[in-house]
């Protein structure tokens, strides 16, 4: 065995190999230049070339966490376009009082009361909501708490529930209605996540979790519908920054926030809404978030 060429033929080796992992590397460098290029161009004709809005009129919408706040702002735009709304949220009584003022839209409305973060109280109320309403052809899940304590003081319970109503909630509400809409051709699956679903906030670590999860959830949802073919069901994912929905969000963001601005509920809603109409998959507020979107 020629032990003096060993050396060499190892060195000879090394380079050959670090050369390969310098071309894959350059691979890897015109990919990603390739992606972003084309995420660019699909961040302006999202924002310049808007898509035509669906008709929803006679449709039914069950809409969570639709009492007051977002959800009923949501609520009545879709009102406004001829959806009719289930109005779900533990809060009946103000429930009642949206689904009264849904009514006066000329739309049928009705409330009811449900612990989303429960699979077993959604399971319930479904039934009930397509025989009094007829079939649900689009889904907001909207539900969600914020607490903002940090995860060494909070109590398992509070964290477990935030988990439980902000994405859970999600998953037992699509597991309700998507066979239905599967079988109908028809149907729209949307979720709010959170600029917390995008970038993680230090302040609130499980807020983050279960955003991000939101997040995993719409694009694991969307993708796997594709894969079975499916393409009468859309899938949009939400990613709103601080929305002037309660007085603790607002002071949350007022207190700990560099940038002190909270969005207005009506005007969040109308583009929340008409991004749903247009079929988007993602939909962010401000709108220049949704280049952020597909960096993180």
């Amino acid at each position: 065995m020629d032990y003096e060429n060993q050396p060499r033929v190892r060195d000879e080796n090394l380079l050959a190999q670090s050369r390969k992992e310098e071309i894959r590397l350059w691979i890897d460098l015109l990919v990603m230049m390739y992606h972003a290029i084309f995420m660019f161009l699909q961040y302006l004709k999202e924002i310049f070339i808007r898509r035509p809005m669906k008709d929803v009129r006679g449709q039914v919408a069950f809409i969570t966490g639709a009492a007051k706040g977002l959800g009923r702002e949501m609520a009545l735009v879709l009102a406004k376009k001829g959806c009719n709304i289930a109005v779900v949220d533990m809060d009946i009584e103000n429930a009642k009082r949206t689904a009264a003022d849904l009514e006066d839209l000329g739309v049928k409305a009705k409330a009811y009361k449900a612990d989303v973060s429960k699979s077993e109280d959604i399971d319930a109320i479904a039934p009930v909501v397509e025989k009094e309403l007829g079939p649900v052809d689009i889904v907001i899940n909207n539900a969600g708490v914020f607490f903002t304590k940090s995860i060494e003081t909070e109590t398992p319970e509070k964290l477990q529930k935030m988990v439980n109503i902000n994405m859970m909630s999600s998953m037992w509400t699509t597991r309700a209605f998507l066979q239905g809409m599967i079988d109908r051709k028809r149907g729209h699956i949307a979720s709010i996540s959170s600029f917390a679903g995008l970038v993680g906030l230090p302040t609130a670590v499980c807020y983050t979790a279960s955003k991000f999860g939101v997040r995993g959830f719409c694009e694991g949802l969307s993708l796997d519908l594709y894969h079975r073919n499916i393409r009468d069901v859309k899938v949009t994912g939400i990613f709103p920054y601080f929305i002037d929905t309660n007085p603790a969000v607002k002071a949350s963001v007022l207190e700990g926030c560099y940038r002190k601005v909270i969005l207005d509920p009506i005007k969040s809603a109308r583009v929340i809404v008409h991004g749903i109409l247009r079929d988007e998959e993602i939909i962010t507020l401000p709108r220049n978030f949704y280049f952020l979107s597909y960096l993180v």
